[in-house]
């Protein structure tokens, strides 16, 4: 009879805590990364970005990242009443209106064969396609764009990106 009351007490304060929390559940599944999108970088071959890409394979590779950004952060704009994604006619760049903290910004250089990716709180990155990593890698740490992109959102965001 006491266990029963006991668990019944925990299931009620795990509800109560899930409910006030909302954030919490979503926050540990983003916490549980692929070894793909942690840090890359060092010396040796392991963390170079491997130089730009032909313009076919950077057409595909730019358009297929631009493309798992907003469906990525699509399923978020439930959660998050005043944001609105918008991705212009080309697909050259997409944004991200936060309302009152700001704006994310992802653009195409197809001259330089880069990812510009601009956030409210690390500012501006650029990214090239790491065709040994098969990921976008920062032109200066060599960290993946999507733990950016993730890490920044769920700052002040209910759910996370699902990249």
């Amino acid at each position: 009879m006491l266990r029963t009351s006991v668990r019944m007490g925990l299931r009620s304060v795990e509800r109560s805590l899930s409910q006030q929390t909302g954030q919490l559940s979503s926050r540990l599944l983003c916490m549980t990364t692929s070894p793909a999108s942690r840090k890359r970088g060092g010396s040796g071959s392991g963390g170079k970005s491997g130089g730009p890409v032909g313009a076919m394979d950077f057409d595909f590779e730019v358009k297929k990242a631009m493309d798992s950004i907003y469906k990525a952060i699509d399923p978020m704009l439930v959660l998050n009443e005043t944001y609105k994604l918008t991705k212009n006619a080309s697909s050259e760049e997409i944004l991200l209106d936060t309302g009152a903290k700001g704006f994310y910004i992802f653009r195409i250089d197809r001259r330089m064969e880069r990812l510009f990716v601009q956030t409210p709180i690390s500012g501006t990155h650029q990214y090239e396609f790491s065709a040994e990593d098969k990921t976008w890698l920062d032109v200066h740490d060599k960290h993946d764009m999507r733990g950016l992109i993730t890490r920044d959102l769920l700052r002040h965001s209910r759910g996370c990106p699902k990249f």
